[in-house]
């Protein structure tokens, strides 16, 4: 599962880039990722996607320096259960 999530994701970004480049280069890439990376906890198994993201987060920041100079952003957003709301009676909640 991890070498599929990391190839598909290199080779949608690698496609994106070339597009942009044939254009005289200028865009946006914009790579999904979780929050579990920098926040595992207890309750959600994160090694796997920890795995996973940890590789996407690390390329997506090469792939910004690398095409920074032709006018190609390259980043992330990162999801998680940091950007859900509390449930009534969790923790953080009244």
């Amino acid at each position: 599962m991890t070498g599929v999530n990391l190839r598909g994701f290199f080779e949608t970004s690698r496609s994106a880039v070339a597009a942009m480049l044939s254009r005289d280069g200028g865009g946006h890439v914009v790579n999904l990722s979780t929050s579990l990376v920098d926040h595992a906890n207890s309750r959600t198994p994160s090694a796997l996607a920890s795995l996973a993201k940890g590789g996407l987060n690390a390329v997506t920041r090469a792939l910004a320096i690398e095409y920074a100079a032709r006018g190609i952003r390259v980043d992330d957003r990162r999801t998680g259960q940091r950007d859900r709301l509390p449930r009534p009676g969790s923790l953080g909640c009244g």
